[in-house]
């Protein structure tokens, strides 16, 4: 008497998913759901855009601050991008600084909620936050803009998180109100921080203020 093979029950399982692919799909729909409905959405409703439960969003990404960390640091990169041809530029320091301005208030302009939602879970002093980025972008063009007008570089350790702090917080405020074009942000922020920046001469001094610059 011969037996027949047991079939299984239910469906085949198909190929195994790349962990890779699958945490960054994840990560899209964690930003679509920040988008559609603000930063402050509990992990179940970041689990069901992505149609998951919320153990499954945590073996793929972790908790909230992960999310966060995960896209800050995406968008970290994009930014980083964004801003390393703007450093490189052949232009006085005070126009470099425009355009950069400029550059992260179109990320906020386009990003609002987002941009909520990473400042809310990724502190500012995490070494995978925007804020870290931008800073060491932004220390090593002042300080290569101050060494150039024969100014004290060191001043460059304080100056670059105080025009952060002006500039991220303006931002924020403004992607909330918009009484003000964008443009007129960028231009107001700039025209403050300049004539700070003209006591030394650093303004005036040209480009390129990227690393080894200097």
């Amino acid at each position: 008497m011969t037996t027949k093979a047991r079939r299984p029950v239910g469906r085949p399982r198909g190929p195994r998913r790349d962990p890779t692919e699958r945490r960054e799909e994840l990560l899209d729909a964690c930003e679509r759901a920040i988008r559609a409905k603000g930063p402050d959405l509990p992990m179940a409703e970041l689990a069901a855009e992505a149609g998951v439960t919320r153990p499954i969003l945590y073996d793929n990404i972790g908790d909230r601050d992960a999310i966060a960390a995960a896209l800050a640091r995406r968008y970290t990169g994009n930014l980083g991008e964004a801003l390393g041809p703007v450093v490189a530029r052949e232009a006085p320091f005070a126009d470099v600084l425009r355009h950069g301005i400029g550059v992260f208030c179109h990320f906020v302009d386009r990003e609002p909620e987002l941009w909520r939602f990473l400042q809310v879970a990724t502190p500012p002093t995490h070494d995978d936050s925007i804020e870290q980025a931008v800073a060491r972008v932004l220390a090593t063009a002042l300080r290569t803009a101050l060494g150039r007008a024969g100014a004290d570089p060191d001043l460059a350790d304080v100056w670059a998180p105080a025009i952060l702090g002006a500039v991220f917080l303006a931002a924020g405020t403004w992607s909330i109100s918009r009484r003000i074009s964008r443009q007129e942000l960028v231009d107001q922020i700039t025209e403050l921080l300049v004539g700070g920046l003209a006591a030394t001469g650093a303004h005036t001094v040209s480009g390129p203020f990227g690393e080894g610059s200097r």
